[in-house]
């Protein structure tokens, strides 16, 4: 098997199911060496759905209305910019797209885009043959117009592909076709055989300070998929496969997962990583 990517500095983003007290966390290894806790407001109903990096995305889960943080360093709040209309539940950004994914309750998928310094809707894509998807957690990413996994062709997003989750826990990765402008469509589907009972998937590749970017040690060595995942007991798993890039053979193998220490019980993983990463415990 080639040598695999595993950082060593950990970030991971929870949310207090209660307050929405956000507190981003540091490990090294499984460790955890430090912790930084923000208030910003948001109750019980706000819950962190997203990330560009440098903004958190945060929706109402009762009304749909969304509200985009401006962070700056330690994760302090520099901005806020409230959208104008409710949108479906919304799981992700795509970079190199700049849209963000959103989840009808039957599964349909709907691109959206926002002017996020003013809150204002811009734009919206349905995807069409979505309807029936399982529920997506996530988009990763890795270069423009480069699949962020093997074979998943996904020219609809520039690449960047949605991950989605079975009730049983598997994940299967979903491409799509044509433009955000005239359509869009589901035209890939990869079942990772060696998913099947993940816990709960928060976060995707959260040490990246691109969003949703894949690991690499170096350029043109194999890239990984990591998965910020909480279990029922409140445990943090981090699990990490191969996305066959450019190992192909390899695609969808679970090669590694480290526990972090702590129990987490009534906080939530949040999709946050590029914040923590680049604003307050930055990777390098």
């Amino acid at each position: 098997m080639p040598f695999m990517p595993t950082p060593l500095q950990n970030n991971v983003v929870i949310q207090n199911n209660t307050t929405g007290v956000v507190d981003y966390l540091k490990y090294e290894g499984s460790t955890l060496v430090a912790s930084m806790t923000q208030d910003y407001g948001l109750g019980a109903d706000w819950k962190i759905v997203a990330n560009t990096g440098s903004t958190l995305v945060a929706q109402n889960q009762k009304t749909g209305f969304v509200d985009f943080l401006g962070i700056g360093a330690n994760g302090a709040l520099n901005s806020s910019a409230m959208s104008s209309v409710p949108v479906p539940k919304i799981f992700g950004f795509a970079p190199d797209n700049g849209s963000f994914g959103s989840q009808l309750a039957d599964g349909t998928i709907d691109m959206l885009k926002f002017n996020t310094s003013t809150g204002a809707f811009t734009a919206s894509s349905l995807v069409a043959g979505s309807a029936g998807l399982p529920k997506a957690v996530g988009i990763t990413a890795w270069a423009s117009n480069t699949p962020s996994w093997a074979g998943i062709t996904s020219v609809g997003l520039s690449g960047d592909v949605i991950q989605t989750q079975l009730a049983n826990g598997q994940v299967d990765v979903i491409g799509l076709g044509g433009n955000f402008n005239t359509g869009l469509n589901v035209n890939a589907s990869f079942l990772v055989a060696s998913s099947v009972g993940t816990p709960g998937i928060g976060d995707l590749n959260s040490n990246s300070t691109g969003v949703g970017f894949n690991y690499q040690n170096g350029a043109g060595t194999p890239q990984g998929l990591e998965a910020t995942t909480m279990t029922a007991a409140g445990q943090i798993d981090l699990l990490y496969w191969d996305v066959g890039t450019p190992d192909v053979a390899n695609a969808g193998l679970l090669y590694a997962s480290n526990m972090l220490s702590g129990n987490y019980a009534g906080w939530s993983v949040v999709e946050a990583g590029a914040v923590v990463s680049s604003k307050v415990f930055p990777v390098t």
